[in-house]
């Protein structure tokens, strides 16, 4: 039997389509917020389809690659809900630059090029998720103009670490969804006002019970927020997309801009091409604060790309007068 290379083609668009619509109805279903995560390169595939089969002169799949490829792209630059972004201030003088790394348990070995990533942005505030024992004992030596600390080392998969050049006033570990995935809640004294950090690593989406991990995790934030000044960050590996149902619903519930989320700063897996990756760790700010620019790293053997961000105070804010 003969098999029309166009036909294949048109099977391969399907799982396209369908991460093309997930976005709009991921709270339905875990598998459909899962496949939510993917927008991007359901777009790129849709109208790489919709080409080759416009050349095939094979014009009804086509035009319907065509529109599911404009639903793609609908999705991924879908304006996120949270709080309205503040007025730009009229410096530019950052108020704080952070760092957000996930370091990967058992990635220790390659300590020297994750510190060469932080040493080239000289961020404020750096956190890193995945510390294990072996990561905090070279992450402690080689960031000695971060004195002021917070540390949960773990074995396993959760263990934090929060260093800062300024001081950190009631700095703890918090529950965000369980005790066993902990987050890191302080106060940074920096230069231009205290600043409220909440540092996260929610567990990884995967099937039901895992997902449902994540959706407790995130609902969490607006609750761990509470104790923080005004001006606040999250950062951290979230385990979720700007166009994952519990991140969506998150923002504006924690009074959140959506912050380096809106734009595409892909992160994970590192080692793939930039079209391929997708953006799961984010920086984000309540008003008066927002992220100005935010950027990623060189890999240095982790599987996600270290976040970087510099954070602004809006124009409008009286801590600025």
């Amino acid at each position: 039997m003969r098999v029309r290379p166009t036909n294949l083609i048109v099977l391969l668009a399907v799982p396209a389509m369908g991460a093309a619509a997930a976005p709009f109805v991921a709270s339905w279903h875990w598998s459909l917020d899962l496949l939510a995560c993917f927008p991007l390169q359901a777009t790129l595939a849709l109208a790489a389809a919709a080409i080759a089969l416009s050349a095939a002169r094979r014009w009804r799949p086509a035009i319907l690659c065509a529109l599911a490829g404009g639903l793609a792209a609908g999705a991924t630059w879908r304006p996120l809900p949270g709080a309205i972004e503040p007025l730009p201030p009229p410096s530019r003088a950052p108020v704080l630059v952070v760092a957000s790394l996930n370091v990967l348990r058992g990635n220790h070995a390659n300590a020297d090029r994750a510190l060469a990533a932080v040493e080239h942005e000289r961020p404020d505030v750096v956190f890193c998720s995945e510390v294990t024992a072996e990561w905090l004992e070279r992450l402690a030596a080689g960031l000695p103009d971060f004195p002021h600390r917070c540390t949960k080392p773990d074995p396993g998969y959760y263990g934090a670490a929060l260093f800062s050049r300024w001081p950190l006033r009631s700095a703890e570990a918090v529950p965000l969804g369980s005790p066993r995935t902990p987050a890191i809640r302080a106060i940074v004294d920096a230069p231009g006002g205290a600043i409220g950090l909440l540092c996260v690593h929610t567990p990884r989406p995967g099937n039901a019970e895992r997902a449902a991990n994540l959706s407790r995790a995130l609902a969490d934030v607006p609750d761990a927020l509470a104790p923080l000044p005004a001006a606040r960050v999250v950062l951290g590996d979230f385990n979720a997309t700007p166009w994952n149902a519990g991140f969506r619903t998150m923002l504006p519930r924690a009074g959140l801009n959506g912050g380096s989320a809106n734009g595409l700063v892909p992160t994970w897996p590192a080692h793939a091409p930039w079209p391929l990756r997708v953006p799961i760790d984010h920086v984000l700010c309540s008003p008066p604060l927002h992220v100005a620019d935010a950027r990623t790293g060189p890999s240095f053997g982790s599987d996600h790309l270290p976040l970087f961000a510099t954070i602004l105070r809006s124009a409008d804010d009286p801590q600025r007068r």
